[in-house]
């Protein structure tokens, strides 16, 4: 099997028993070496990795994956050839020849962040001054408080949420003490925070969506994550209903039932623990991709695929979500007209997928218009 990406390796995908783990579970291992790789004992030159999800979080680390010592502890049964080809060198190929060998069968993936990347964190949160320890913070209580098991559970702690911030911005002093309301000289006080706290607690345990093992400490977390809010301006408590809050991944996801982390809808791309390079496409480059696009795959040395899937990377903070919706609608379309995509065949939105199929941004403006 071939994985062309749009440096050649050779990949072996299998499992791993880690000895050392308490509950002798099994994990994904992967080892690698070069396509034109010549020696004879592959044992020796492959390197080897596995995920494991569970021990990251426990030691504070961004990257799940760890490097084995002895490759032999990985236990193949599965084989495959990964091919990185930028886009130009894709299409030259396609036009000498032999790119694909006859009768090939085709899977084809798009990632919607082929178009653009860039980081919520920065674009939403930290370009409206919202300092990031507060942000850090509010996951902080949110991961031990919220445990939404599906993506119409999340859509529903999102919704509860920005109602909570709403009533705290029409009720509160967000304008440098100039107190303008009745509630105004009380929202600090711990009678008013306590009863927010309480019937926010109810709100939730209504829609089953505390943690079980949290419900003592619930009205103490959320009158926290209150006095956190309470400390930003109105334009930042604009901007952290707009990003909103989610899980960490999606229920599809293998590790999910170990670790369903909700939080500030941020992505995995934050300050100081992210590496991926971030580019803000124009219109005139984004159109000039969707272009190449159209090209190799309207190619007649491209086959076609049996099965198309498009990835959103909106939940891990990829796909800039300002350029979203026009991604997707001209992606859809042109996977119709270039014949990768039946012009019959139906789209299916996965039902954990983030916002569901009219996505995530823009699900609040009834609200956002609300705060003047």
């Amino acid at each position: 099997m071939r994985l062309i990406i749009l440096v050649t390796m050779e990949k072996l995908a299998g499992f791993f028993d880690n000895r050392h783990n308490k509950m002798k579970k099994r994990f994904i291992c992967i080892c690698m070496y070069p396509f034109n790789h010549n020696s004879t004992n592959i044992n020796k030159d492959k390197e080897c990795m596995y995920m494991d999800e569970e021990r990251a979080h426990e030691e504070k680390e961004k990257d799940p994956s760890y490097g084995l010592e002895d490759s032999r502890t990985c236990q193949i049964e599965r084989y495959y050839t990964m091919e990185e080809v930028e886009e130009i060198e894709a299409l030259k190929n396609l036009s000498h020849g032999g790119f694909f060998e006859p009768n090939e069968s085709v899977l084809l993936d798009v990632d919607e962040d082929y178009f653009g990347c860039e980081s919520v964190a920065e674009s939403q949160l930290m370009n409206h001054q919202i300092p990031w320890n507060l942000i850090r913070k509010i996951d902080e209580y949110l991961a031990l408080l919220i445990c939404p098991k599906s993506a119409s559970q999340e859509i529903q702690a999102d919704r509860i949420f920005a109602n909570i911030i709403l009533f705290l911005v029409q009720n509160c002093d967000f304008s440098n003490g100039k107190h303008s309301t009745k509630y105004s000289k009380q929202c600090h006080t711990t009678s008013f925070l306590d009863k927010l706290s309480k019937s926010t607690v109810k709100k939730f345990e209504k829609k089953r969506l505390l943690c079980k093992s949290k419900y003592i400490k619930a009205k103490t977390s959320f009158r926290n994550i209150l006095k956190t809010i309470l400390k930003l301006t109105k334009s930042q408590v604009k901007a952290l209903i707009d990003v909103g809050f989610c899980m960490r991944t999606s229920p599809r996801t293998m590790t999910f039932n170990e670790m369903p982390f909700f939080q500030v809808c941020h992505g995995s791309n934050i300050p100081n623990e992210s590496m991926v390079i971030f580019h803000s496409s124009t219109q005139k480059e984004l159109d000039d991709r969707m272009h190449r696009l159209d090209k190799i795959l309207s190619h007649p040395g491209c086959p076609k695929s049996k099965l198309t899937t498009v990835c959103r990377s909106s939940r891990d903070g990829y796909t800039p979500r300002g350029q979203f919706k026009q991604i997707e609608k001209r992606l859809v379309k042109l996977l119709r007209t270039t014949g990768a995509v039946d012009k019959k065949s139906a789209v299916v939105y996965d039902e954990q997928l983030l916002g569901g199929p009219r996505g995530w941004p823009g699900r609040h403006l009834a609200i956002l218009n609300k705060i003047k």
